[in-house]
């Protein structure tokens, strides 16, 4: 048996298999889904719809790996225990660097180094211009596993009255009924420990103080 699985996994395109990594068991909350679509929701919806390319992401990642790349390299040529003179930055990791709005980029280095960068960016800028524009990244096989069967899963979860959520902790996602959604949020809300009913001018007031504050 091990022999045969490992004979049709040697037939199967290396797309399919690609496509397979995502796809994992999903939350069920007092309901039951076929495994094909239990499988294609465990894809999520950031790579089960068809999307297109993204040639503006390729060129925004080149140009921060050649600036981190830049500030790597000049901080690593400057000289060891070198005492910061006043003006200059000291010794850091950009890596482990606080996120903060970029204010300006590393200089240039030496003519060999940013010849390298030169072609390397000729060679990003090749690449994007090769790239069709209207190519979904979704839509190119037609092979069951990949293509995800989007009218189907919708029916599917239409007709059972279903809603698909999304789980903290990268959990993935669940799918739940929608009464059950109702009847929970219905519970929450109506707890006399966590919440109280107000009128409608408490509102009005509450929302005008919160209006002035900001």
């Amino acid at each position: 048996m091990p022999q045969a699985t490992s004979l049709i996994v040697a037939q199967i395109p290396i797309v399919v298999l690609e496509s397979m990594r995502y796809h994992a068991a999903i939350h069920m909350i007092e309901c039951d889904l076929p495994r094909d679509i239990s499988l294609h929701l465990s894809a999520g919806l950031k790579y089960m719809m068809p999307t297109k390319y993204d040639t503006d992401l390729i060129s925004k990642s080149w140009d921060d790996f050649v600036d981190r790349l830049r500030y790597s390299v000049l901080f690593k040529a400057r000289v060891p225990n070198l005492v910061p003179i006043k003006g200059q930055l000291p010794d850091f990791d950009p890596d482990y660097a606080v996120k903060r709005p970029q204010q300006r980029a590393c200089q240039q280095l030496d003519q060999a180094f940013e010849f390298g960068i030169l072609e390397g960016a000729r060679a990003i800028s090749q690449m994007v211009s090769n790239m069709p524009r209207e190519f979904k990244t979704g839509g190119l096989y037609n092979s069951p596993f990949v293509t995800p069967p989007i009218r189907q899963i919708r029916d599917f979860l239409t007709q059972h009255q279903l809603v698909v959520l999304v789980t903290d902790k990268n959990l993935g996602c669940a799918v739940a009924p929608r009464t059950w959604i109702i009847d929970k949020t219905t519970r929450l809300l109506s707890s006399i420990i966590d919440y109280e009913c107000i009128s409608y001018e408490t509102a009005v007031s509450l929302m005008r103080d919160k209006i002035k504050a900001v």
